[in-house]
């Protein structure tokens, strides 16, 4: 061992975490800046590779250390979904200077953060939507993450994009009357249905994630309220999310001797004023696990904690797992 430190980075489509943690002296350092996904960056991977070396040279530097005093570090990273995408962004690190890590989807964090074993499935349900599933021999599976090429029904970019269709349904296709409409109308300033586009599109072209929040608000609000309509997309993505999770029981190898760790990550899982979709999976998993004993827990400790515990059970260091996770959770939250 060196000086005794390890680096965890969680990086998603609208913030980033990256944590720096002295093993030996109990010494945490936590670095928070935005977009870590080159997926929504306008200048894509050569942005994110600008971004990702000025902020963790900062890190590094103001701790006065190398990018060769760290063991081990772990990146959890949105936008890691191909092997193409995981090479580039490989060699984005190695030229930073980071030589020994891992490399993954976000949704894989979620598992070393929320499952008590270190093995599970991690359901992301945030920005965009993805899960991830590490069984015991250490097989990893993600499912998900292309948004509709691989069927996606999750995340607040696609649940909006939905909400927003069944107002503009009912409003011009006479489709079932929704709750959301009025609510959505009253957002956007819209005086009558014929500027409701006009109105929401300058909305968000002006604050684009701003808006999404508020729309996910009234979407999460109204099914809360009993919405039919609403209430139906959070099913349907509930649906979505318990087949994905069968998915990748079905492509590991978990013990059978102890029920499977479902991990729920991400604000609309946490944050949301509805629980549908959380009710929706617990109601298909029995079956769609063939009996199979299994644990549904929302997530309360930040992915980056997942990142910092991973890199220390590759190095075998062990034992830290409550103080990371409380520290990290404390400071994420300020």
């Amino acid at each position: 061992m060196g000086k005794g430190y390890v680096l965890g980075l969680d990086a998603g489509g609208t913030k980033t975490h990256c944590a720096l943690y002295n093993f030996k002296s109990g010494q945490l350092d936590l670095k928070t800046w935005g977009v870590g996904n080159h997926e929504g960056l306008p200048g894509g991977f050569e942005q994110l590779h600008k971004e990702l070396a000025a902020n963790l040279v900062e890190l590094i530097g103001r701790n006065n250390l190398a990018f060769s005093d760290i063991d081990m570090a772990v990146f959890g990273m949105g936008g890691v979904d191909t092997n193409e995408q995981h090479r580039i962004i490989s060699e984005m690190l190695k030229k930073i200077g980071v030589a020994r890590f891992i490399l993954c989807n976000d949704a894989y964090l979620g598992v070393k953060a929320g499952a008590k074993s270190g093995c599970g499935i991690c359901a992301i349900n945030g920005t965009g939507a993805s899960l991830a599933g590490i069984d015991d021999a250490g097989g990893r599976i993600q499912i998900g993450g292309f948004g509709e090429m691989s069927g996606d029904f999750g995340g607040a970019s696609m649940l909006v994009t939905m909400a927003i269709g069944c107002v503009y349904n009912e409003l011009f296709r006479g489709h079932d009357k929704t709750s959301m409409t009025p609510a959505m109308m009253t957002l956007v300033g819209a005086e009558n249905r014929h500027d409701f586009m006009e109105k929401l599109t300058a909305l968000l072209g002006s604050g684009y994630g701003a808006c999404i929040l508020e729309i996910c608000k009234i979407l999460f609000g109204e099914a809360a309220k009993g919405d039919v309509i609403a209430t139906g997309l959070l099913e349907k993505s509930g649906k979505a999310y318990a087949q994905a999770a069968a998915g990748a029981v079905r492509e590991l190898a978990f013990k059978e001797n102890k029920p499977i760790e479902i991990v729920l990550a991400g604000s609309l899982f946490t944050k949301g004023a509805c629980k549908k979709q959380q009710e929706t999976m617990e109601t298909l998993l029995p079956e769609l696990l063939g009996g199979r004993d299994f644990v549904l827990t929302p997530l309360d400790t930040p992915c980056v904690a997942g990142a910092v515990l991973w890199a220390l059970d590759e190095i075998a260091v062990f034992g830290h797992r409550e103080m990371v996770s409380k520290e990290l959770k404390e400071m994420t939250e300020k």
